[in-house]
């Protein structure tokens, strides 16, 4: 990348801190640092769910996809958007209608003290170890971005590590939840910006999709796939329903918000979101098959971006990159940290100052164990890579039973670990456990199995990790429910739960605040098109068009904020 480029970049690593400023006094007590107040916005809110979703992997992986296989990426991700439509009016809401802090108060007085303890070791283990990869990942995609013609170095991946990650925890422990979210509303758009560029930029230079469509193979425009088939699509939905339903980090922007109302928009807005935008950000991908036909899919989105883009631009591309994944990684240490300290430092009423502190260093001590595991990955030969496939073997078992005690009142902790046991267990043997299967099964059998999950790797997981669960679990209620028999625990649980009462009602969300931190990154980023334009002064028009439209955008909300006062004071 050019100077220009790498200034873009690190402009925008200091924008995110500005923003965690911005809200530092916000933060007077654990409700703030880690719930927000219950104040958030749903647009916020569903922003926010969006970019967690993504990472710098979403880029290599997706758009890999996107270029050597074609419309089925846009396919499958689409299919988020389905699991959103579920969650937002049926899950959602449900969880803001109980009142509770973080995701672990639920675990804790629906199932149990253990259970908690296991569920949030185990997801601790899991995120960090993934996010400790994403980041590494991350600064594999930039250093030769950011040092082009240089070889890989330690030295370098480990300073990229160090400052990203760094500027990371910093905004997450300065600003706590708010900052989480308003970097991710500005990460979406900075991601918007840099994608619609470079789509313009693409379509303008390639023109009509006759061009693409001569080079590229026949099935290039099938939505469905070999590896992936309309039943593996299922599975995809339903494990998102699983993720967008319990993963904490989506638990917490559900709760975050003032109504149900708001938690149920929030998660229709990650739905539209879904259905539109995965036919515009990988669109570059695949239009990278006019200038290279034979080039590596994980780099075509990269290579298309520094095919096309503008001095300057490039950097933006690279901040949209880091934003992606950014985005995910604070998700995590937030929420985790926020039920670490929770656990070791509970409310009194009398230590709201010392619990404060206890989650900024719980927030800084996970975020370094993040940093140190992706600056050692290189060293661990893989063994991170086995860990996190055999802990992420329990991910959805323990989702599905979370989500499923939402509902029911016959299931209890005995439910969870049956199905993270089976379900892991398969999952496992599938994984890993040919020998087992020949063991287990007599060796013509084993055979026609083996040969089965080799053919078919995304049905076999989607069988062990989706399917296997939630025949378990109806397997449980359907039991219980012909001996009439319900959880004591659960009962109980119930019945302490206001029913259906609205939770939150008197606190109002506050949507000037967010309104004008994005107005502010707007207006930055327009700023920064129309600088751009003195270092490509051969073709400024795609800088220019691009600054006005954010100054415009900009000028619409400031309009909408004005208006907003105006229906006040008059009120």
């Amino acid at each position: 990348m050019s100077i220009p480029d790498i200034v873009v970049f690190f402009i925008y690593l200091a924008g995110t801190v500005v923003v965690a400023l911005a809200f530092m006094k916000r933060n007077k007590d654990m409700h703030q640092m880690f719930g927000a107040g219950g104040q958030v916005p749903w647009w916020v809110s569903g922003l926010s769910a969006f970019m967690t979703l993504f990472s710098a992997g979403s880029f290599v992986v997706w758009g890999g996809l996107a270029y050597s296989q074609g419309l089925v990426a846009v396919t499958v991700l689409m299919a988020i958007g389905v699991s959103g439509l579920i969650v937002g009016p049926c899950i959602a809401p449900r969880w803001k209608c109980l009142g509770i802090g973080t995701p672990a108060d639920f675990v804790y007085e629906r199932f149990g003290g253990v259970v908690k303890t296991y569920i949030t070791w185990a997801l601790i283990t899991v995120r960090i170890i993934s996010s400790a990869v994403a980041l590494y990942a991350l600064a594999a995609i930039l250093d030769p971005l950011l040092f082009p013609g240089h070889g890989p170095s330690f030295t370098r991946s480990a300073m990229l590590i160090s400052i990203m990650g760094g500027v990371v925890v910093a905004y997450t422990m300065i600003g706590g939840l708010w900052a989480v979210l308003m970097t991710d509303v500005l990460q979406f758009i900075i991601l918007t910006i840099a994608v619609f560029f470079i789509v313009v930029v693409a379509v303008t230079k390639f023109g009509n999709l006759s061009s693409l469509t001569e080079a590229v193979p026949a099935t290039f425009f099938e939505p469905i796939s070999a590896d992936f088939t309309g039943v593996v699509l299922v599975g995809w939905v339903l494990t998102h329903v699983f993720v967008l339903g319990s993963d904490w980090a989506f638990v917490q922007r559900h709760i975050a918000v003032p109504t149900k109302q708001d938690a149920k928009k929030s998660m229709i807005l990650l739905s539209c979101l879904y259905f539109v935008s995965p036919i515009i950000w990988l669109a570059p991908a695949m239009f990278y098959r006019l200038i290279d036909a034979n080039a590596n899919p994980e780099q075509a989105y990269i290579l298309i971006s520094a095919a096309l883009l503008p001095v300057g631009m490039l950097g933006l591309m690279a901040a949209a990159m880091f934003s992606a994944t950014a985005s995910m990684i604070s998700s995590q240490i937030n929420v985790f940290a926020g039920t670490l300290t929770n656990a070791f430092f509970p409310t009194t009423g009398k230590n709201n100052k010392l619990q404060l502190w206890a989650g900024k260093i719980m927030t800084v001590s996970i975020g370094f164990i993040i940093i140190l595991l992706a600056i050692i990955v290189p060293f661990l030969g893989g063994a991170e890579s086995v860990v996190f496939a055999l802990m992420s073997l329990l991910i959805s078992p323990i989702f599905a039973p979370v989500l499923w005690g939402l509902f029911s009142r016959r299931i209890g902790a005995s439910a969870i670990w049956i199905t993270s046991i089976i379900a892991g267990f398969a999952g496992a043997a599938i994984k890993f456990g040919d020998s087992f299967i020949v063991f287990v099964f007599n060796e013509t059998l084993a055979m026609n199995i083996l040969s089965w999950i080799d053919l078919n790797p995304r049905l076999s997981e989607m069988l062990a990790g989706v399917v296997t669960p939630l025949v378990i679990l109806s397997c449980i209620e359907i039991y219980k429910k012909m001996t009439k028999r319900e959880n004591d625990k659960a009962v109980s649980w119930f019945d302490s739960r206001p029913s259906n009462a609205e939770v939150g009602e008197r606190v109002v969300a506050d949507n000037v605040g967010p309104t004008i931190i994005v107005i502010c990154g707007l207006v930055v980023c327009a700023l920064i098109s129309f600088a751009l334009i003195t270092v490509n002064l051969d073709n400024p028009t795609g800088l220019i068009y691009c600054g006005f439209i954010l100054m415009f955008i900009a000028a619409l909300l400031y309009v909408r904020i004005l208006k907003g006062r105006e229906l006040q004071k008059s009120g």
